[in-house]
């Protein structure tokens, strides 16, 4: 009867036997591997890992004056570098030795056939070298490179030159794997994260504003190698620009603002208004993947006649934030960083003069009895920005004759405004101080004031010779 508690035990070896043959195998896998990414492309090169390929030989050859060489060649085996979808010249690659001082110096353009190393001797028997191999693209800027990974197969081989009597060439692995990976990738980036937008004359509240006569908007750069969409939009719902005037006062506003964008090749993108949400108005969409992979683009801003004058004429400063969102079917969205976009409105007047000079003709008995008035419709138009004084002196006290002052003094005219209207002042007794016809005015554009010019009756006017009596008026426009 058996013992249940007896073990029953047995030791065998297992051998594992690794031949040469896999070995060779295994060096034939070697493989050069390249990424290109935003920042290969910004230097505008890339660099392998490198490969050691052993060169052997055996030779009962010496003694001779002549030299002779031993030669590495390499040869692609396909003329192209391919991926499931796309593919490119393999000649676009180049390969360096860096092994010895046998080593041909430089970077060699991987063509049909290569010899990227030798060795030269007038006495050589048997032996081997290694020869350290590595794969570049120098000019990436060249080409357009899609997402993928791409592969191709080098193949390596001995050759000889003078050598008459060479035997057992060798040289391993007898050829490398070469994978080029490219990931997607859209990098954008600005040469500005603040742009101001320097307002210093009222034709743009005529005419708008465009940021591209000025030159002050800003550049655009986007590495990438698919598709995107370029927009703009407010960093905030509100789309709120905050403003600070030249006399002190604040407040929020809610402009509406354009953008014009002008790529460098001269190709000119979609006009795009900022809007006010979680929502974003395209600038450009980009379909073609460039030579180089890089899209530079000019984008300005544009300002309406009327949102000009509606949310930017007061003098002052308006600060807002706007953001560029880049987006694109195979990646996360991205963005640039918010730009600062600013507005500095400088304190701007104007007024002109509708006619430059005013007759006050007195012809029959009746005008002398009753003075003489006359409206100049236009005769004023006035423009300011910030709350305004505007007022009117005579340049002397006493009507000119001939060149030579008369009797009839300034404070015989009246300026005040049109019948039915009350835009200005009524000054009576003009004289050279100035009197105010707009006392703390508020911000105008073009504002057209039409003015009564009366000169009344008086002992002065009667007594007076016949002739032309001159004085000059001066309108002055002041901050208040």
């Amino acid at each position: 009867m058996l013992n249940s508690n007896r073990v029953y035990q047995i030791v065998m070896r297992i051998i594992l036997i690794l031949c040469c043959s896999i070995c060779g195998a295994l060096k034939a896998q070697a493989q050069y591997v390249l990424n290109i990414d935003a920042a290969a492309i910004r230097s505008n090169t890339v660099k392998s890992n490198t490969q050691d390929v052993i060169v052997a030989w055996n030779s009962n050859w010496h003694g001779s004056n002549i030299t002779g060489y031993i030669i590495l060649n390499v040869a692609p085996q396909a003329p192209n570098m391919s991926s499931s979808i796309n593919s490119f010249p393999i000649s676009a690659l180049s390969m360096t030795s860096s092994s010895s001082s046998q080593a041909n110096s430089g970077a060699y353009s991987i063509g049909s056939d290569l010899n990227i190393w030798e060795k030269g001797t007038n006495d050589l028997f048997s032996g081997q070298e290694t020869v350290n191999l590595s794969i570049t693209i120098p000019n990436l800027n060249s080409y357009s490179w899609l997402p993928g990974v791409y592969t191709g197969k080098l193949n390596y081989k001995e050759k000889t030159r003078n050598f008459t009597s060479f035997a057992s060439p060798k040289v391993s692995p007898s050829s490398s794997d070469v994978t080029v990976n490219i990931d997607a990738f859209v990098i954008p980036s600005i040469n500005k994260t603040s742009i101001n937008l320097i307002i210093d004359d009222l034709s743009y509240y005529r005419s708008g504003y465009n940021s591209a006569t000025k030159g002050t908007g800003a550049t655009i750069t986007v590495i990438h190698n698919i598709p995107y969409t370029l927009g703009v939009a407010y960093t905030t719902s509100t789309g709120n620009f905050s403003y600070t005037g030249t006399k002190g006062a604040s407040q929020l506003i809610y402009p509406e603002i354009s953008t014009s964008l002008i790529r460098s090749s001269g190709e000119v993108g979609l006009p795009a208004t900022l809007i006010r949400g979680h929502g974003y108005n395209a600038v450009e969409s980009v379909t073609i993947i460039p030579a180089g992979n890089t899209t530079v683009d000019n984008i300005d801003f544009y300002v309406s006649t009327g949102a000009m004058k509606s949310n930017f004429f007061r003098a002052g400063t308006y600060t807002g934030m706007i953001e560029l969102p880049i987006t694109s079917t195979t990646q996360a969205n991205k963005s640039l960083n918010n730009i600062n976009l600013i507005f500095t409105v400088s304190e701007l007047a104007s007024i002109t003069t509708g006619q430059s000079n005013v007759d006050l003709s007195f012809t029959n008995v009746a005008d002398y009895k009753n003075g003489v008035s006359k409206t100049v419709p236009g005769q004023l138009v006035v423009s300011d920005n910030v709350p305004f004084d505007l007022t009117v002196k005579s340049s002397s006290a006493f009507f000119n004759f001939n060149g030579v002052p008369s009797t009839l003094p300034s404070s015989q005219l009246n300026i005040g405004p049109a019948y039915g209207k009350s835009d200005i002042k009524q000054v009576n007794s003009l004289g050279i101080a100035s009197q105010k016809l707009i006392d703390n005015g508020t911000q105008v554009l073009d504002k057209s004031i039409d003015v009564k010019y009366s000169f009344l009756s008086s002992p002065q006017l009667i007594l007076a010779k016949k002739g032309t009596y001159t004085i000059d008026l001066i309108y002055s426009l002041t901050a208040h």
